[in-house]
């Protein structure tokens, strides 16, 4: 067997690993954030929401992964969830920045991550956006 083809056989089992993951519903977060790069590395999109949709459950306080999950589902094109995911980011950015002000801006993140640019005219977006 080919390099080539150990690597795909290897990736089809942690493909399918990271699978198991998402559906187990004891899953800690390392195993979840593990699942989630797998899914990004090999272009699973709609998997890569899953696994981000229980890390966000699991990790309610992280600014940084509702922006992430943001991110995905503006890839995905899921426009009313992206705005629930980055206002819930922007929320918890603001929030945080109260008490520690050299923590990441998400809210400026936001306006510059052209992920989200077919929002930007959307009266969600441009309300959670506004000064």
């Amino acid at each position: 067997m080919g390099q080539p083809a150990k690597r795909q056989l290897v990736l089809g089992r942690v493909v399918q690993a990271a699978s198991q993951v998402i559906v187990n519903t004891n899953s800690t977060v390392d195993e979840l954030r593990m699942s989630a790069q797998a899914f990004n590395m090999t272009g699973q999109m709609a998997a890569l929401e899953q696994a981000m949709l229980k890390l966000s459950a699991k990790l309610p306080d992280s600014p940084e992964t509702w922006y992430d999950l943001a991110g995905i589902q503006a890839v995905l094109q899921k426009t009313n969830e992206c705005l629930v995911s980055l206002g819930q980011a922007v929320n918890l950015s603001n929030s945080r920045r109260t008490t520690n002000a050299e923590a990441a801006d998400l809210k400026t993140m936001a306006q510059r991550d052209l992920r989200f640019a077919k929002l930007k005219m959307m009266p969600g977006y441009v309300k959670m956006i506004a000064p």
